[in-house]
């Protein structure tokens, strides 16, 4: 198993990861996103790349392991997204 990892290290990796869904300049397949999505079309959207990261999972090890954390660092990302667009909630 794996040696947890520093919160400021996962930190950098999402915000890397949000700063390309930023910059990307779209493509045929993938068309530049929108920064209105309503809150549904993030979750939506998340839902969709946690699917990814099950099947990644269940696919042969080291390289399933590997492509399942690539998707959770997408949903992550999308999930700071829905905040920057939606607000933060704090808990109480």
């Amino acid at each position: 198993m794996p040696r947890p990892q520093l919160r400021e290290t996962i930190y950098e990796a999402i915000d890397g990861e949000r700063a390309y869904q930023d910059n990307r300049g779209g493509n045929a397949a993938r068309p530049k996103v929108n920064d209105n999505r309503s809150l549904g079309d993030i979750i939506l959207l998340m839902d969709v790349y946690v699917d990814k990261a099950k099947q990644a999972f269940a696919g042969p090890h080291p390289p399933g392991r590997r492509d399942a954390l690539h998707a959770i660092r997408k949903v992550i990302a999308l999930g700071v997204l829905a905040k920057e667009l939606h607000g933060v909630e704090f808990r109480q």
